[in-house]
């Protein structure tokens, strides 16, 4: 009996220290001290991640370094701004300037030194983000469908490129600006949904895949067509599947879309 009881400690014991590896939850009182919160077994083993508090651009390149993180809670961080080395830019230098509310360039893809988060398939964002950096999840293969806050404005350049693990992507109604192939090459998006009206900017390598798409259909919530940018050929290689995607369009807007620069395009328009 009493061997038995011992056993059940050791195992007991063992889950907890398994637990307290793979999975963290950490509050930044000071914005880039997360290193200093991680020891080096946690920084192999950590795949779920909640951080609380305030972050910059080193806390970042600190994520970005843990070898197996496959869950990233940010929802309550704020992100402060940055200047200095040590952060995610390719260009690393004392005057590498990092901006408050955005996720940072090359944060989740460290191409630099061609390290991508290969694992990281879920990342709540900052309800308070206000822009996503260029190349931010760029290569991150199995990154699945991700929630925009309501308060983003902007998806820079190759945000999201090569992210084969999206089939879904919802623009919030307060995105204006989507940088060219921010979803270049995201082979398995089935479905686009525009809750915006209007973009300052978005050209034809947005969602731009020389693959062949498996896009099914789009769905925009805008009476008026939704405004693209000043290029009139948005969808790039979707042109050649205009018969098979279908574009739901809110009631009594058909004509105004069929009749669209951009949006007339496509073959197969229809009412919601």
């Amino acid at each position: 009996m009493r061997k038995l009881i011992i056993i059940s400690i050791v195992v007991f014991t063992v889950i907890g220290i398994v637990n307290a590896q793979t999975s963290r939850n950490l509050n930044l009182k000071v914005a880039g001290n997360l290193t200093t919160l991680l020891s080096e077994l946690d920084k192999q083993e950590v795949t779920d991640l909640t951080i609380t508090g305030e972050m910059d651009a080193r806390d970042f390149a600190t994520i970005r370094s843990l070898n197996k993180i496959e869950s990233i809670n940010l929802k309550t961080v704020t992100i402060k701004e940055y200047v200095g080395k040590g952060g995610t830019a390719y260009s690393d230098t004392d005057s590498s300037r990092y901006f408050a509310n955005e996720i940072p360039e090359l944060a989740f893809s460290d191409m630099k030194n061609n390290k991508i988060c290969t694992s990281l398939r879920k990342v709540v964002l900052p309800i308070s983000l206000e822009s996503i950096g260029i190349c931010a999840f760029m290569g991150d293969k199995v990154l699945q469908n991700i929630d925009f806050p309501i308060n983003l404005k902007k998806i820079g350049e190759m945000a999201f490129q090569y992210c084969d693990g999206l089939t879904k992507v919802v623009i919030t109604s307060g995105i204006n600006s989507i940088g060219s192939q921010a979803f270049c090459q995201c082979n398995n998006i089935q479905i686009i949904i525009f809750n915006s009206s209007y973009f300052t900017y978005f050209d034809d390598l947005t969602f731009y895949s020389d693959n062949g798409y498996v896009l099914e259909s789009i769905y925009v919530n805008s009476a008026q067509p939704v405004v693209l940018g000043n290029n009139n050929i948005v969808f790039g290689n979707l042109i050649a599947r205009k018969k098979n995607v279908i574009l739901y369009v809110p009631k009594g807007s058909i004509n105004a879309y069929k009749q669209d620069k951009q949006w007339g395009i496509f073959e197969n328009i229809k009412e919601i």
